[in-house]
């Protein structure tokens, strides 16, 4: 069997250029939050690393598409009032986060470079292609 970090890193990779996205930032996490994985084509902004990581590790400690953490911020007081600096720096509430449950050791994943639509559907795609190849 192949190992499921390198196949969501190569499924996010193949689908960004299928929208003609010119390059993203795609980070993996496990379970913990640490950086299992990480990928940032060729002239994309620094910046993009840091939002793809933060993506990841908030869908993975929240179990939530980042996606959705917006729409339930509210009721959530913690992901916008953090109690310290560092937990800031993990958490992000735009789209392109997803959690990862069934692909061990991966908890989270993070992409970053495209519209928040596109950031999330890389993600799911890549989630899904490793699925499919795990089982397969």
């Amino acid at each position: 069997m192949s190992d499921p970090v390198d196949l969501v890193l190569k499924a996010a990779a193949e689908h960004a250029k299928t929208l003609e996205l010119r390059g993203i930032s795609i980070a993996i996490v496990d379970t913990g939050g640490v950086l299992l994985a990480f990928r940032r084509a060729p002239g994309m902004p620094g910046l993009t690393a840091v939002v793809a990581e933060a993506k990841a590790c908030t869908s993975n400690f929240t179990g939530m598409p980042t996606a959705q953490l917006a729409k339930v911020q509210d009721r959530w007081p913690g992901l916008t009032n953090p109690i310290s600096a560092r937990l800031a720096e993990r958490f992000t509430l735009y789209a392109g986060g997803q959690p990862v449950r069934d692909l061990a050791p991966i908890g989270g994943i993070g992409v970053s470079g495209g519209t928040p639509e596109q950031d999330d559907e890389i993600a799911l795609h890549a989630i899904e292609a490793a699925r499919a190849a795990a089982s397969a």
